[in-house]
């Protein structure tokens, strides 16, 4: 007995793993900038990286 789980809709809509691929050049080439530009995880980046920074320095002197 074989039961589908699965529905498919085209829908025209794909996501890419750009980071996945080895041709990823090539793709970002072919389609449209607004596709292909990343996506910042947070909006402040350097402050982020300035927050997490002081937090690694106070418990590496807490260890010491």
């Amino acid at each position: 007995l074989e039961e589908s789980v699965i529905e498919y809709k085209s829908d025209k809509k794909f996501i890419i793993n750009m980071h996945a691929l080895h041709n990823a050049a090539k793709i970002r080439r072919y389609l449209p900038q607004e596709l292909t530009v990343p996506i910042p995880l947070v909006p402040d980046r350097k402050t982020h990286h300035q927050t997490i920074s002081k937090s690694v320095r106070t418990m590496q002197t807490q260890k010491r």
